[in-house]
């Protein structure tokens, strides 16, 4: 017999599909015209600093569509501070050659971001981009500033995706270009890191999964490729922060906050797996400067409707002169401050009047 759980999604999933599908096609359609029409002579390819597996992916499978559609166009990939450790690791296994260039954006007549909260992660190359005078081309999944969307001339965005590379795995299809086995590879890598492994999903997130496994890729491989035994720093970094966890209670709401100096997303995200209803990781960069990773549980964003992007990090990073983006259940900032408490306490006391206001229900 089929599991209920299963059989729910499956209709939530076809109801989706007949409600957006249309409307869906029609706006991406007009980006894509314009894609696929642009020439891409000389093109700069962007991602966040210390790119994840999804930013890789979704870089370097740009990079191969561009070279698919223009097989003589100038295209250069650029990864701000390099890559994260995973994304560094899946890149090896999969034998993805990545070459780490720091290269000048004055170079080029075009400039793609891709999986980019925010311009403000794209590390050196932050304050050049909105006035360079470069065509500026955007692929994400994020909710994107007004001032970015009109400063691009192409805009392919879907907040409800999950992560970058679904969309990616979208535009392949509606082009009508294959997927070579290696990019549907990442792509996939891609999906199940910033998904979660499927605990966050919409139906975009099964529908790129199932084209890709269809068109070969081996889902059973990649999953290993991603489940590396934890790294001793990381193992004592995730006991460190549980030993420094401050705990609050907001109504029915439990609110989690530490401190540590490195892996802060993997450990608001083991935290919310401990029951807490929100968890906060602050992450002390330098003197002036603080990383903020903000996680939710799927039931108090339900609940209360409250976005860790929109309602809390965007704000918070506008207050101290930094930059925040992300999505409603998970989001991040870096400010500028000295104090980790201060920030902490302010998220927290900012979520606790949020909750108390009782606007979001």
């Amino acid at each position: 017999m089929m599991d209920l759980h299963l059989v729910k999604i499956l209709i939530e999933l076809f109801k989706w599909l007949n409600v957006n599908s249309q409307k869906l096609l029609k706006n991406l359609n007009e980006e894509l015209l314009k894609f696929y029409r642009y020439s891409f002579s000389s093109t700069a390819i962007l991602t966040h600093r210390y790119a994840d597996v999804d930013a890789l992916a979704s870089v370097y499978a740009t990079y191969r569509l561009v070279k698919s559609i223009r097989p003589s166009a100038n295209v250069e990939m650029v990864f701000p501070n390099g890559l994260s450790l995973i994304a560094r690791h899946i890149a090896e296994k999969l034998n993805i050659e990545i070459s780490f260039k720091n290269l000048n954006l004055e170079d080029f007549k075009t400039i793609v971001i891709v999986d980019t909260a925010s311009l403000g992660m794209l590390s050196q190359y932050s304050n050049k981009i909105l006035h360079s005078g470069k065509d500026l081309i955007i692929i994400d999944h994020h909710s994107l500033s007004d001032e970015v969307v009109k400063n691009a001339i192409i805009t392919i965005c879907d907040p409800t995706a999950q992560s970058c590379s679904e969309i990616i795995v979208e535009i392949y299809e509606e082009l009508n270009v294959t997927i070579p086995l290696e990019v549907g590879s990442l792509l996939i890598a891609g999906i199940i890191s910033d998904t979660s492994r499927f605990q966050r999903a919409s139906p975009l997130t099964f529908i790129s999964t199932l084209s890709l496994i269809r068109a070969g890729v081996n889902y059973n491989a990649i999953l290993r490729l991603l489940h590396e035994p934890l790294s001793d720093s990381e193992r004592i970094a995730r006991l460190k922060a549980c030993q420094r966890i401050s705990i609050s209670r907001v109504k029915d709401y439990i609110i989690v906050t530490t401190y540590i100096g490195a892996y802060e997303s993997s450990i608001a995200n083991i935290l919310i797996g401990l029951g807490a209803d929100i968890a906060i990781v602050a992450n002390k960069l330098d003197n002036a400067k603080i990383r903020i990773c903000a996680r939710c549980s799927e039931k108090f964003y339900e609940d209360t409707g409250l976005s860790l992007s929109r309602d809390l990090m965007d704000p918070i990073s506008k207050m101290f002169n930094g930059y925040g983006g992300g999505h409603d259940l998970a989001a991040c900032a870096e400010v500028f401050s000295y104090s980790v408490e201060d920030i902490l306490e302010l998220c927290t006391s900012t979520i606790r009047k949020l909750i108390k206001r009782d606007r979001y229900r």
